[in-house]
C-alpha cells in the first residue's frame, strides 16, 4: 500500500538549484491537501504516480501555489484552488467538480496530450494565455483583463448559466481556426466574448439569444483580418451589397441544437466604421449576400449590427456590411424670415455625410431647393429637398385705449397691424384672433403670428400705482365709562388722502369713541378707494355681577330674606346687609346696595342691586262690568264681576279667577292676594227684575183706509220706554202711515225687558200714465200706446184721436199729442207724446263704365243732403268714393244714411276688359353659349315690343358674355301688360385642381379638390362622394379621378395619385432597473425594416441604445419610414442610488427587559434584513422592535436592499448594552400565619443592590435591608403576596414576589371577667372573632343563674353592658352560649362558658 500523506500548511523551498530543477515529485504516494490546507511549492509540480488531491470539503478548501509548471501524468484531483505562474500540462486524469485553478503567471501555455477539463478557470496575471488543446470549463470561465488564444483549438463552456463567461476586459481569441462553444439551456441572451490582438486588438463579441428552442450549443469565432486571405472573397456580393469589412469577420456555428436566435455582431464606429447589417457567405452560390431585415443600433463603447430570428446555419461566415441607399432627411419645417437659419444636416438619417448645393437664407421669402451630394466611397444616392421662408408679419403700432388708475384693476391695450389673417397674442398665450387684450401692471410681450406660424414680437410696458394698504390699531375700553380710539396708517395708492370714518369722523386717527364697529373709507388721489371695519370693544377683564340667589329682589309678606351674590372681581364690600365684606350678603330690609369691587384690570368698579319692599295689604273691590245697578234683568241676566286690586283672587264659590259671572240675585264675596302674598276681602249684593211693558197703538187719525181723498193715518205707541216699528219705520213714537199694511211695534221697558203690538191699514190704488214719443223719417206713421198704472179705466185722446189706450197717426212735420185717465172717479195725471219727423235723403253714383282688368275703378256717391253715411255693395264700404279691382264685370250699389233715414240704393254696372299677361323664364348658358328668350301673353292676337330694343317679335337670341336681363311689353284689346324681365345667366367654367397625397397601409387619406368657384357638385370617378374631400383607403399606391360641376358647366377631369406605405409596428423592451452607475442596453424592434429611430433624450437614432442616467428616466422611441410613424413607447429605466444604509434606536443602554425600536432610516429600500449578534434575526423596514433581556452588549447589523437590488450594509458593534439587575433573593420564617398568631420574619439575601422596598401585601411598605418583626392584622384574607423591589446604582430594578398563607380557622375568645362599672375600662362584654367566623350565622345569648334569657346579640357588634331591662345585673357569674358557622367548612358549633361581672 502506497504512503499516503496529510498536509494541513506546508512552504516548499528549493535553495540552491537552478528554477528548472525544483520539483516536487510524489514518487508514487497519494499527497491529499485537505480542507483548509496551503501547500507552497516554489518550483514545479510533477504527479507522476499515485494521485494528487487539493481538497474542498466543509466550504474550506485547500489551497496550492507553484510558482512553475504542474505536470498530471496520473491522477490529479482539483477541488480546491491551484494556482499556478507556470505552464499548465495534463497527460492523464484531471478531476475537478468545485475547484478553481488560477492562471496567475504571464505567457502561460494550456498543454499536453489530454483534454483538460476544468471547473472553473480563471485568468490572471499577465501576458497571454495560449491553447495548445481543447479545454472545457464546466463551472465558470473568468477572463478577467486577459487575452485567452485557442489557436487551433477550441474552448467548450459546459455551463449553461448565461454568467458562465466572465470578464473585465479580457476575450478569447482563435486565429487559427480554433473557436470559443457555449451550450444554453435558456431563451436568455449569450455573450460570446471573442478578439484578437493579432495586429491591431480587437475585442469584437457576439450575442446569441435562442428565440425558440433553449437548449442548443454554439461556436464562435473572430478572424482579425480580411475575409479574402481565408477564402471568402469580399469582392463576390450579391446585387445589393456595396461594401463589406475589410477589417476582421465571424464564423458561427450552431453545433446542436435547432433554435432560431437573436443575433448581435458587435463593431465600434470609431475604429470599424458604421456598418448598416450582415452578410452571410454562401458556399453554394460562392459570394456573400446581404441578410434581409438586419439592421444596426448605435451605442457605446460598441455597437452592434443585428438580425433576429435568424436560423440559417448552413454556413459560418458572417461580416459586417453596407447595401446601397437613398439618404433620408426629415423635412424641414417653413422658416420664418430671419430666423436663425437651419444648418442642412451633413449626415443623413441613416448615416450617410455629404454636402448641400447651398445653404438656407432665412432673409429670402420663397421656395429653396438644395440637392444632397454624398461623399465618395458611400453606399448612397443624391437626393433633394425644399424648404419655404415665410415673410414676417408686422406690428405698426400699440396703442393703450384705457389706462389703468389703481392698484389691481387692468386696462386694456391694441396692437395695430396692416397684415391679414393674422392671430395675436400676449405673454406668451395661446393667439387669438382678437386684436384687444384685457391687461394687468407689467411688462407685456405682444406677439402677432401668421397663417405659417411665423411670429414678431415686441415688449409694451403698462403701469399702475401701488396697491393701498389700510392698517387699523384699536385700543379697546378697558374700563366702564372709558372710551377707545383707533390710530390707521396708510400706505400705497396715490397720495392725497380722503379718509372718512362712519360718516362722521374725517382724519385717520379717530379718538373719544364708544364700543361699536368703525368702517373707514380711503380715498387716494386717483379716487382709489380702500375700505376696513374694526370693532372697538369694551374689553373687560370679566363680566360682575350680582347673582340673587333667592330669585326676589323684594323684600314682601311671603319673602322676609333675599341672598345675594357678588361674582366677576375681588374686595367684594357691601354697603349693608348681614355680611358686608363677604361675597355672599342676605338682605333683610329694602333699599339700593352697592358693591364695591376690583377686576383684574385694575379697575375700581361699583355695582348695584336695588331690594324693594311691599308688605302693604291689596285694597281689594268688586267691578260691576256689565252695568251699575248691580241688577239682573232683561238686559242683562247674567252679570260678570271682576276682582281688582290685587294679583290673584278666591270667590265665595272656590273660583280661583280673577272674574266670576253670576245669574241670581244674592250677596258675593272675594278675597283678593297681592303680589306680595298680603290679602283683603270685599263684598257686593245682586237683585233682580224680569217683568214685560204694556204695549198698545193708538191710530190718531181714526180712518184706517187709504184712497184718493185720505193720503195718510198718524199713528201713536204706548207703554213703553223705547220703541222699533216694522218695515223701517224707525223708533219714533209717532209715525205717519201712507200705504196700506199691517204694522207691527216693539216696545222695552225700563228693566230690558220687551213686548209688541200691531195695526192694519187698507190701501185703495191711484192711478197713473204715460205714453211714448218717437222720431220718424218724413212719409212714415207711428202707433202712441198709453198705459194705466190700474186697468180697468177710460182713456181720452186729444184732437178726437178716440177712447182707446193706442192710437195710429203720420204727421207731416214735429207734432204733439196728449191724453187722460179716470178710475173709479180718480183722474190719472194727463200724459203727452212729442213725434219729431225728419226728411228722407235721395243719392246718385258717378264713374266709369268699363276698364282693364289691370286697372282700378274708382266710383262716388252724390247725396242730395250731407253729413250722413254710406254703406256700398259688394264689400261694405262706408265712404263717400271707392276704388275697386274688379276681377270681371260688375254690379255696385250704394245707399245714404242721415239722421236714421236711409235712401233709395243707386246702382251702376262696370264692365272689366282682361289686360294681358306676359311670362318670360330666365335662361342660364355657359360663357361663349346663346340663350333664348320667348315671351308667352295671356291673350292672342297682340303685339310685343322688347325694352330697349325695339324688338317686335315673340322670341329673341342672345349671346351675353356677362349676365343680362332683358325685358318685353305686351298689348291687346287696349290694354297693355305689364314691363316683364327675365335674365341670361352667364356661367363661368369651373378650374379644378386636386393634390397627391400619402398615407400608411391601413390608415385613412384625405384628397381635397378646390374648385375655383364654389357651390358645385364634386364627381369622383367610381363613388357616389359629391363633396370636395374624399376619404381613401387603397392597399396599394392608386390613382383617383374627379371633375366639377356648376350650373351645368362641367370642369376638366384631374387625377390625384395616393401612393401607400406599409405601417411600421414598434416592440420596445420591457421597463428596466438599474443601480447607479450602472447601464443598461434598451432595444426597438420594427415590424418594418430601413426606416429611422428617434430616442428622446438624446435624439438617438439607433435600433438600441445604451443608457446609464443617474435618476430615474423615462426614454421614448419612434419609429419612421416613408412618412409613416409609429406612436412613441415609453421604456422607464428606473434607478436606485446605491444605498448608504442608516438606522437608528430609540435607546442604546437600560435595564432589562430592555425593549428597543429599530428604525430603517435608508432611502428607497424594499427589503431589511436586521441581525443580532446573539444568533436572532428579523426582516422588515419598518419600525421593528426586538426585547433584549440578558445582560451584556450586542453588535446590530442592517441589510437593506432597494426595489432593483442594489444592497447596502452597515454593522453598529456594542450598539445596544443591556445593564445589569438586581440579584433579588429572600426568605419567610413561615409560609402561612392565622388569627392569633400573625407575626413573620423576613431574611433579605439580595446582592447587586443598592435600595429595597418591602411591599407587605396589606398596604404597609419597609426599605430597610432588614425589616423588623412584621405583624399582620387578619380580616378576610386568605393570603397576603409579599414584595422585595430591588434597585441597582445604575438604576435598573427587579422584584421578587413570594406567597404568605393566612390559615382562616375559626377562633372565639370569650372574656371570663368584665367591670362594667363605668370607668372606661372593661365596660362590656362581648367575645373577640377571627375572620373564619360567618358574620350572617352568629348569635350570643346571656343566662342568669335560673336560666332566664338577660341578653342576646345577633351580629358582632352588640357587646352586653351588664343590665337587663335597664336595670344593673347584680355582681355574679352568668352563662354565656355562642353559636356560629365556620365559614371555610360551613359546620355550625356552639359555645357554652361563664363570665363573672364584678363592681
Amino acid at each position: 500500500m502506497k504512503d499516503t500523506f496529510n498536509i494541513l500548511l506546508v512552504f516548499i523551498f528549493f535553495v540552491g538549484f537552478s528554477a528548472k530543477g525544483q520539483t516536487l515529485l510524489n514518487n508514487g504516494a497519494n499527497i491529499n491537501a485537505l480542507s483548509g490546507a496551503y501547500i507552497h511549492v516554489n518550483g514545479s509540480v510533477k504527479n507522476d504516480a499515485g494521485s494528487l488531491t487539493i481538497d474542498a470539503e466543509a466550504n474550506s478548501p485547500a489551497e496550492m501555489y507553484i510558482t512553475q509548471d504542474i505536470v498530471n501524468n496520473s491522477s490529479l484531483i482539483g477541488s480546491g484552488y491551484i494556482r499556478l505562474l507556470g505552464d499548465w500540462y495534463n497527460n492523464s486524469i484531471f478531476t475537478s467538480s468545485t475547484g478553481t485553478v488560477f492562471l496567475q503567471g504571464s505567457e502561460q501555455l494550456i498543454s499536453g496530450t489530454v483534454e483538460t477539463n476544468f471547473f472553473n478557470l480563471t485568468l490572471d496575471g499577465s501576458g497571454l494565455k495560449t491553447q495548445e488543446i481543447n479545454a472545457f470549463s464546466n463551472g465558470v470561465l473568468d477572463l478577467k483583463h486577459l487575452e485567452l488564444q485557442t489557436e487551433a483549438h477550441s474552448f467548450y463552456v459546459e455551463n449553461t448559466a448565461v454568467n458562465s463567461i466572465q470578464r473585465t476586459s479580457g476575450f478569447v481569441s482563435s486565429l487559427n481556426g480554433g473557436f470559443l462553444s457555449r451550450r444554453t439551456d435558456q431563451l436568455e441572451t449569450y455573450l460570446f466574448p471573442v478578439g484578437s490582438s493579432v495586429g491591431t486588438t480587437r475585442y469584437r463579441p457576439v450575442e446569441l439569444r435562442p428565440t425558440i428552442s433553449p437548449n442548443n450549443t454554439f461556436e464562435v469565432r473572430m478572424a482579425n483580418l480580411d475575409a479574402t486571405l481565408e477564402g471568402f472573397d469580399r469582392s463576390l456580393t450579391d446585387s445589393i451589397s456595396c461594401e463589406l469589412n475589410p477589417l476582421f469577420y465571424h464564423q458561427i456555428n450552431r453545433s446542436n441544437g435547432l433554435s432560431a436566435v437573436d443575433l448581435n455582431i458587435y463593431f465600434s464606429e470609431t475604429e470599424d466604421g458604421s456598418w448598416a447589417g450582415i452578410s452571410n457567405w454562401k458556399q453554394a452560390n460562392v459570394q456573400w449576400e446581404y441578410i434581409l431585415n438586419s439592421g444596426n443600433a448605435s451605442s457605446t463603447p460598441l455597437s452592434y449590427a443585428f438580425r433576429n430570428d435568424w436560423s440559417d446555419f448552413d454556413d459560418t461566415p458572417y461580416i459586417l456590411s453596407h447595401v446601397y441607399e437613398i439618404p433620408n432627411f426629415d423635412s424641414i419645417p417653413p422658416v420664418c424670415q430671419n430666423d436663425s437659419s437651419p444648418e442642412l444636416p451633413n449626415i443623413s438619417l441613416n448615416g450617410f455625410s455629404g454636402t448641400w448645393s447651398g445653404s438656407i437664407d432665412s432673409g429670402l421669402p420663397g421656395t429653396q431647393t438644395f440637392t444632397f451630394i454624398p461623399d465618395s466611397n458611400q453606399c448612397a444616392l443624391s437626393t433633394t429637398l425644399s424648404v419655404e421662408v415665410i415673410e414676417l408679419p408686422q406690428i405698426d403700432a400699440i396703442l393703450m385705449v384705457q389706462d389703468i388708475s389703481c392698484f389691481g384693476e387692468e386696462g386694456m391695450l391694441e396692437i395695430q397691424t396692416t397684415g391679414s389673417n393674422l392671430m395675436y397674442g400676449i405673454n406668451g398665450s395661446e393667439m387669438v384672433l382678437s386684436n384687444q387684450f384685457v391687461v394687468s401692471a407689467g411688462m407685456h410681450m405682444i406677439s402677432i403670428m401668421d397663417q405659417y406660424g411665423c411670429e414678431n414680437s415686441m415688449n409694451e410696458e403698462v403701469t399702475e400705482p401701488s396697491e393701498l394698504d389700510l392698517q387699523a390699531t384699536v385700543l379697546d375700553i378697558l374700563c366702564p365709562e372709558g372710551l377707545g380710539a383707533i390710530e390707521l396708517e396708510i400706505n400705497g395708492g396715490v397720495p392725497g388722502y380722503d379718509v372718512v370714518w362712519n360718516d362722521e369722523f374725517f382724519s385717520e386717527d379717530i379718538f373719544n369713541l364708544e364700543t361699536g364697529y368703525y368702517s373707514c373709507i380711503v380715498t387716494d388721489d386717483n379716487d382709489c378707494q380702500d375700505s376696513l371695519t374694526v370693532e372697538v370693544n369694551e374689553t373687560l377683564s370679566g363680566s360682575a355681577s350680582i347673582l340673587n340667589n333667592s330669585g326676589n329682589t323684594q323684600l314682601t309678606c311671603s319673602i322676609t330674606e333675599i341672598e345675594l351674590e357678588a361674582v366677576g372681581g375681588t374686595n367684594f364690600i357691601w354697603s349693608g346687609g348681614t355680611s358686608p365684606n363677604s361675597a355672599i350678603n342676605n338682605i333683610t330690609e329694602p333699599g339700593n346696595y352697592f358693591v364695591d369691587y376690583l377686576d383684574s384690570n385694575g379697575c375700581e368698579l361699583q355695582m348695584n342691586i336695588v331690594i324693594s319692599e311691599n308688605i302693604t295689604s291689596p285694597f281689594v273691590s268688586i267691578d260691576n262690568i256689565t252695568n251699575i245697578t248691580n241688577e239682573l234683568n232683561c238686559n242683562e241676566p247674567e252679570i260678570t264681576l271682576f276682582g281688582s286690586g290685587a294679583d290673584s283672587y278666591i270667590w265665595e264659590d272656590s273660583i280661583n279667577n280673577i272674574s266670576t259671572i253670576v245669574s241670581s240675585p244674592g250677596e258675593y264675596q272675594v278675597v283678593g292676594v297681592g303680589w306680595n302674598g298680603c290679602t283683603d276681602s270685599t263684598t257686593i249684593i245682586i237683585t233682580a227684575d224680569f217683568s214685560p211693558p204694556n204695549i198698545f197703538i193708538q191710530n190718531l187719525s181714526g180712518i184706517d183706509t187709504l184712497d184718493c181723498n185720505t193720503s195718510s193715518v198718524d199713528l201713536q205707541v204706548n207703554g213703553g220706554l223705547s220703541y222699533e216699528w216694522s218695515d223701517g219705520l224707525g223708533s219714533a213714537t209717532s209715525v205717519t202711515i201712507s200705504s196700506g199694511g199691517i204694522y207691527e211695534v216693539t216696545g222695552i221697558g225700563v228693566n230690558g225687558c220687551s213686548n209688541s203690538a200691531s195695526i192694519e191699514i187698507i190701501e185703495i190704488p191711484f192711478p197713473t200714465l204715460s205714453v211714448n214719443s218717437e222720431t220718424i223719417c218724413s212719409g212714415n206713421t207711428i202707433e202712441l200706446i198709453a198705459e194705466a198704472s190700474i186697468p180697468g179705466g177710460n182713456y181720452t185722446w186729444s184732437g178726437g184721436l178716440g177712447n182707446s189706450s193706442s192710437v195710429t197717426v203720420a204727421p207731416v212735420s214735429n207734432a204733439f199729442y196728449t191724453v187722460n185717465y179716470e178710475l173709479n172717479g180718480c183722474e190719472s195725471n194727463t200724459a203727452t207724446s212729442t213725434i219729431f219727423v225728419l226728411p228722407t235723403p235721395v243719392v246718385t253714383i258717378s264713374g266709369p263704365n268699363s276698364i282693364c282688368s289691370s286697372e282700378s275703378v274708382t266710383l262716388t256717391c252724390n247725396p242730395s243732403l250731407p253729413g250722413g253715411t254710406y254703406e256700398w255693395f259688394p264689400g261694405g264700404e262706408v265712404s263717400n268714393s271707392i276704388t275697386s279691382f274688379p276681377p270681371m264685370s260688375s254690379v255696385f250699389g250704394v245707399s245714404y244714411t242721415l239722421d236714421g233715414c236711409t235712401s233709395d240704393t243707386a246702382e251702376i254696372n262696370i264692365e272689366v276688359i282682361p289686360t294681358p299677361v306676359v311670362t318670360l323664364q330666365d335662361v342660364s348658358i355657359c360663357a361663349g353659349e346663346s340663350g333664348t328668350l320667348t315671351a308667352l301673353p295671356s291673350v292672342p292676337g297682340g303685339t310685343y315690343n322688347w325694352v330697349p330694343f325695339g324688338y317686335a317679335t315673340q322670341s329673341i337670341t342672345e349671346s351675353p358674355d356677362t349676365t343680362t336681363s332683358y325685358s318685353v311689353l305686351y298689348s291687346a284689346n287696349g290694354c297693355m301688360s305689364q314691363l316683364t324681365s327675365a335674365t341670361i345667366f352667364v356661367n363661368p367654367i369651373p378650374e379644378l385642381t386636386v393634390e397627391d397625397i400619402g398615407i400608411c397601409q391601413g390608415q385613412l387619406g384625405y384628397l381635397n379638390a378646390v374648385a375655383s368657384i364654389g357651390g358645385g357638385s364634386y364627381i369622383w370617378t367610381g363613388f357616389s362622394e359629391n363633396s370636395s374631400t374624399l376619404e381613401v383607403s387603397p392597399n396599394f399606391t392608386s390613382n383617383y379621378t374627379v371633375s366639377y360641376e356648376l350650373n351645368n358647366c362641367l370642369s376638366s377631369m384631374e387625377t390625384a395619385v395616393v401612393t401607400v406605405t406599409e405601417q411600421p409596428l414598434l416592440s420596445p423592451s420591457e421597463d428596466q432597473g438599474i443601480c447607479e452607475g450602472d447601464s443598461v442596453s434598451l432595444l426597438a424592434n420594427p415590424s418594418v425594416l430601413g426606416g429611422n429611430f428617434t430616442w428622446l433624450p438624446g435624439n438617438e437614432t439607433s435600433a438600441s441604445i445604451v443608457v446609464s442616467p443617474n435618476i430615474t428616466t423615462e426614454y421614448q422611441v419612434m419609429y419612421e419610414i416613408n412618412g409613416c410613424e409609429t406612436d412613441y413607447e415609453t421604456i422607464t429605466v428606473s434607478v436606485d442610488a446605491m444605498p448608504i444604509t442608516t438606522f437608528d434606536v430609540n435607546v442604546t443602554s437600560g435595564c432589562p427587559p430592555l425593549n428597543v425600536v429599530f428604525t430603517n432610516t435608508t432611502d428607497n429600500t424594499t427589503n431589511c434584513n436586521w441581525t443580532i449578534n446573539n444568533g436572532t434575526t428579523f426582516d422588515g423596514c419598518a419600525n421593528s422592535s426586538y426585547t433584549f433581556l440578558d445582560e451584556g452588549c450586542y453588535d446590530i447589523t442592517l441589510n437593506t436592499e432597494t426595489p432593483n437590488g442594489c444592497p447596502g450594509l452597515i454593522t453598529m458593534n456594542s450598539l445596544i448594552c443591556v445593564l445589569p439587575s438586581p440579584d433579588l433573593d429572600f426568605s419567610m420564617s413561615t409560609n402561612q400565619i392565622s388569627y392569633g398568631s400573625s407575626e413573620v420574619d423576613f431574611i433579605n439575601n439580595s446582592s447587586n443592590a443598592v435600595d429595597y422596598l418591602w411591599d407587605f401585601g396589606d398596604g404597609s411598605t419597609d426599605t430597610l435591608f432588614y425589616p423588623d418583626t412584621y405583624e399582620y392584622e387578619i380580616n378576610d384574607e386568605t393570603f397576603f403576596i409579599v414584595t422585595l423591589n430591588g434597585t441597582t446604582d445604575l438604576g435598573c430594578t427587579d422584584s421578587l414576589q413570594l406567597e404568605l398563607l393566612v390559615n382562616q380557622d375559626a377562633v372565639i375568645f370569650a372574656p371570663n371577667t368584665f367591670t362594667p362599672d363605668g370607668d372606661g375600662l372593661n365596660d362590656f362584654w362581648f367575645p373577640t372573632i377571627s375572620p373564619g367566623i360567618d358574620q350572617e350565622f352568629f348569635g350570643v345569648q346571656i343566662y342568669n343563674r335560673w336560666g332566664e334569657l338577660i341578653f342576646e346579640a345577633k351580629d358582632f357588634h352588640n357587646a352586653w353592658d351588664g343590665t337587663y331591662l335597664g336595670s344593673k345585673v347584680p355582681v355574679g357569674t352568668y352563662t354565656y352560649r355562642i353559636d356560629y358557622k365556620e365559614k371555610q367548612s360551613e359546620q355550625r358549633e356552639i359555645i357554652v362558658g361563664h363570665v363573672s361581672l364584678i363592681r
